[in-house]
């Protein structure tokens, strides 16, 4: 009877480990000032100016990131209805939202990260979605993190990257790189890392979704496209030297709360004649706001100060 009781102990100690086994319990040092500003009830919200380069043209729009804290489902991988619980786990989500015209048509791409604010800064988002959305369909991916690495899955219009599901390791998400700089720049990779491209960037060079290796350094800003002061860049190049090399900048202010200024994507776009085109974003508006309780007829004076256009030309 002892030794059963022993035995069930034991057991239900190893169900609880392996529960956090996904979890690593050392998070960063964030800046002292971490919970006055991103945890007073309110998201950041940004709009850019952007360029972006499509079909070998570059094109007017914006992009929208809203970035905010929010309670997450760590095993339902989705917002929590609950404030509290042994599976809540507080994350820094960070949406973005590019929206160009093309032509006659245009774009709608959205991509969601979230990250966990209690795990080492290196662990990688829980959960990531992208949708892009044009007048010729809609294509949607999702990554859940699993053991290792993550659980991919991809839907689009496109025949030859039709319904997939599959598993890709040992590697993090540029696109995490909006919430790893705004909680512990000082942290960011640097040297050869493993990293899955920007979903929107794949799914723009129709690009099947897998890790590469890429060269990242951070350095003073010193380039003129970006206006600020006390400016750094974290830099990534994929495929350096080569014709599907990639280059791309986050610019971001040095001190707290480390503000993302402006963001670049070098790389050869378009189909038909091909040239290597940049992508700019820069930074025009930032406010904090409980958006989520603005949303009447007379919240659009909000909207308006913001500069949100939808579709700017």
């Amino acid at each position: 009877m002892l030794n059963s009781k022993i035995f069930g102990l034991a057991l239900i100690l190893a169900t609880l480990l392996s529960c956090e086994s996904g979890r690593n319990l050392q998070p960063p040092a964030l800046h002292a000032d971490f919970a006055r500003y991103w945890q007073q009830g309110k998201a950041e919200l940004s709009r850019y100016a952007l360029v972006q380069a499509r079909y070998g043209n570059l094109n007017q729009g914006e992009l929208i990131v809203i970035t905010v804290t929010e309670p997450f489902n760590a095993d339902k991988h989705v917002k929590s209805d609950s404030l509290s619980g042994r599976s809540v786990r507080q994350v820094l989500k960070a949406q973005t939202m590019r929206r160009f015209t093309t032509g006659i048509y245009d774009y709608t791409m959205t991509t969601t990260s979230f990250k966990p604010i209690d795990d080492a800064v290196d662990f990688p988002a829980m959960k990531i979605t992208s949708t892009s959305v044009d007048w010729c369909g809609q294509t949607f991916a999702q990554l859940n993190q699993v053991s290792g690495g993550y659980r991919i899955e991809s839907r689009s219009y496109f025949e030859s990257e039709a319904d997939e599901d599959f598993n890709v390791s040992g590697a993090f998400s540029e696109d995490e790189i909006w919430q790893r700089i705004r909680l512990a720049p000082e942290a960011l990779p640097r040297g050869s890392v493993r990293i899955l491209p920007a979903l929107v960037a794949a799914r723009l060079r129709h690009r099947r979704l897998a890790p590469e290796t890429a060269t990242a350094t951070t350095s003073n800003y010193e380039g003129s496209e970006i206006s600020g002061k006390n400016l750094k860049s974290y830099r990534l190049v994929y495929a350096h030297g080569l014709k599907e090399e990639r280059v791309v900048d986050f610019i971001f202010e040095r001190e707290f709360p480390f503000k993302i200024v402006g963001y670049t994507e070098e790389y050869e776009d378009g189909f038909v004649k091909p040239r290597r085109l940049r992508t700019v974003a820069r930074l025009a508006q930032q406010t904090l706001l409980d958006y989520w309780a603005t949303h009447d007829p007379e919240h659009e004076a909000l909207r308006r100060q913001l500069g949100v256009t939808g579709f700017a030309r």
